[in-house]
């Protein structure tokens, strides 16, 4: 069976990528002789000449394109398994899961994620949609780490879990760009009242129900595509949507947004951080948490 070993591995690797035996020494602080020598050896013990070493530059052979593929990648798993290794002797997670209700700004959670693949590159950190119901209820079985979710003032706290808020997200009032109620702005609320109000079911998950629902003939969806979808085929319809969700379909003028009577300004809501407050917070944990607040902050949703 043939033999090798990683040093003989990484020096034919680092031959075919710096294309020649001096720049691989100089790349693995080697002297080159012992680059020669690794690779010789390899060669030895697998009865494969690697390099036609003719020329001025040794020219990879068709027999070890092949080789090199796997040669790279047991390299990289090797240092893979390393840095696993590194973090179970370090108490740094092997994985971490937030969830976050679909209201939430794709911006915030892209940036959590490039901070935390860049700090913690061997932690896998997932991101699942849920809403706040089944994120709470994930989070006390064990299942989330910790979850971005819309609250309410009269949210109750559950036993076990700790929250904090963490910014607001902003709402507006939209219509079909040919709704009727656009030649009625600012449209008051007995009228908006007689209407049917398409309503997002993260904002009942929330339990915003009682600032959310303005007309007694609503009608609840989960997925804001298809309630868009809904809203420009139904003019006399209308809904609160959040403006960064809202704007991409004003902007292909399929919605529009209407001014009402009955709010002044912009409408928002909080935005909440909840975990257990049982569980252990390693350090993936911590800079998740921090990065989800610096990121809500600088993208002005605070």
């Amino acid at each position: 069976m043939a033999t090798f070993t990683f040093d003989q591995l990484e020096a034919f690797a680092t031959v075919v990528e710096q294309g020649s035996f001096s720049a691989a020494a100089r790349k693995l602080k080697k002297d080159r002789s012992t680059v020669h020598q690794l690779v010789a050896f390899l060669e030895i013990d697998w009865g494969v000449e690697l390099f036609n070493r003719e020329g001025k530059t040794p020219k990879l052979s068709p027999d070890a394109i092949r080789l090199y593929k796997y040669a790279t990648l047991l390299l990289e798993q090797r240092l893979e398994v390393q840095n696993i290794a590194n973090n179970i002797g370090s108490d740094i997670e092997d994985s971490l899961t937030i969830s976050y209700d679909e209201t939430m700004p794709v911006s915030v959670l892209f940036k959590t994620e490039m901070e935390l693949s860049s700090a913690f590159p061997y932690t896998r950190v997932n991101y699942l949609s849920q809403q706040k119901d089944l994120a709470i209820q994930s989070i006390q079985e064990g299942r989330v780490d910790l979850t971005l979710q819309l609250i309410s003032y009269r949210s109750k706290p559950h036993k076990g879990l700790a929250g904090i808020n963490i910014g607001s997200i902003h709402f507006g009032v939209y219509v079909s760009a040919d709704s009727e109620l656009l030649d009625h702005e600012p449209c008051s609320l007995q009228l908006m009242q007689t209407k049917k109000q398409l309503i997002l079911q993260s904002l009942l998950s929330a339990e915003l129900d009682n600032v959310a629902i303005f007309s007694a003939n609503y009608q609840v969806l989960t997925r804001i595509d298809f309630l868009v979808s809904c809203l420009e085929k139904s003019p006399l319809t209308w809904s609160i949507l959040p403006t960064h969700l809202a704007e991409p379909y004003v902007k292909s003028k399929q919605i529009k947004r209407c001014d009402v009577a009955f709010f002044d300004g912009d409408i928002s809501w909080g935005c909440g951080l909840i975990s257990s407050q049982n569980s252990d917070k390693g350090p993936v944990f911590l800079k998740a948490a921090e990065c989800l607040k610096k990121a809500m902050k600088e993208s002005h949703y605070y």
